[in-house]
């Protein structure tokens, strides 16, 4: 293979790694489980997030009213599907090469859940149970 090809191959590869840096503060953010905005207690949940800033997650109310509104930041909304965080791919594949992931369809829309499902992962079979 010529070296044209392989530095080529190295730049694909390298690009398949990269990860946004406001990937991990996303995934570290328990949407919806401390309760509504304390300005808005009655039903509106902190499910917007600034990508740019990174920030603590937002309201819809609080959102319109911030100051990352007026500037244009982007934003991605965080909903909540079978008791848990999840983004729609519309909104996710914008900004990630989703196409080995799976999505899960709930009500006729494709969605990528935040984090893997707890309760699954600590599950153990009793021994002699199949």
């Amino acid at each position: 293979m010529s070296d044209f090809f392989e530095k080529k191959m190295v730049v694909m590869e390298k690009k398949k790694l990269m990860v946004p840096r406001w990937l991990e503060p996303l995934l570290k953010i328990k949407f919806y489980s401390e309760g509504p905005c304390q300005l808005h207690k009655k039903k509106y949940y902190e499910t917007f997030f600034c990508y740019e800033c990174m920030g603590k997650p937002l309201c819809e109310i609080c959102w319109s009213s911030s100051e990352e509104y007026r500037l244009g930041h982007p934003l991605l909304k965080v909903y909540r599907a079978s008791q848990r965080a999840a983004l729609l791919i519309s909104d996710i594949s914008k900004f990630l090469d989703i196409s080995d992931i799976q999505p899960f369809v709930i009500n006729n829309s494709q969605i990528l859940y935040l984090n893997s499902d707890v309760k699954k992962e600590n599950h153990r079979p009793n021994k002699g149970h199949y």
